[in-house]
Parts: structure tokens; C-alpha cells; sequence
């Protein structure tokens, strides 16, 4: 997976999960709703993980390129700064899927 797939890989992460768990037969404001908490629990799991593994010093050049939302640009400033940065998001998007599924089932 290469690094700067990071915003593929999160769009092909909602779609399939949607599909899965049938949220892609829900009327369109219901989709809007479950894609805002999605994108809301996703993001926060996201930076949580990224601040693990981001030098300290690296913290404000991230925030610097979240601010100015080059989706490119915060790409290839995790592949260059944290090892594996594709494969750990990767790897906590399973992690969030399987406990929404979870949770799905537990009602």
C-alpha cells in the first residue's frame, strides 16, 4: 500500500464498510448522519494512532499541513515521518470495523 493512498484507503474503508453492515440501503440523510459519526470516530482514532508514532517535534508541521488540507501533502508527511504509516492506518481501520461490527451485533 503506498503512502500516499491514505485518503483512498479511508473513501474505500467507509464504502465497503457501508456495504457490509447495509447502511448503503439507509435514505440519504440517514447515510449523512452515519457518515458524519463515522468520519468523526475514524478521525479521532486516526490522530490518536499518528500521535503515537509521530516525533514530538513533528506534531506541529502535521497540524501546519492538516490546517492547509492538502490531502497529498499530510500523506507523504506520515510515509516520510512514521515507518509503516500506510500499513498502521490500514491496520486500525480493521481494528474500528471490527468493533463497529461488534457492536452491531450486541446491539
Amino acid at each position: 500500500m503506498a503512502e500516499d493512498n491514505v485518503e483512498n484507503v479511508l473513501q474505500e474503508f467507509q464504502n465497503q464498510l457501508f456495504v457490509e453492515l447495509g447502511f448503503d440501503k439507509f435514505s440519504p440523510e440517514e447515510k449523512v448522519a452515519v457518515e458524519e459519526k463515522l468520519a468523526k470516530l475514524v478521525n479521532d482514532r486516526l490522530i490518536n494512532l499518528i500521535l503515537i508514532y509521530l516525533p514530538e517535534e513533528g506534531v506541529a508541521e502535521l497540524d501546519e499541513k492538516i490546517s492547509a488540507g492538502n490531502q497529498e501533502e499530510i500523506a507523504k508527511f506520515l510515509g516520510d515521518n512514521i515507518p509503516g504509516a500506510a500499513e498502521k492506518i490500514a491496520n486500525e481501520l480493521l481494528e474500528i470495523r471490527s468493533e463497529i461490527i461488534e457492536k452491531m451485533k450486541n446491539g
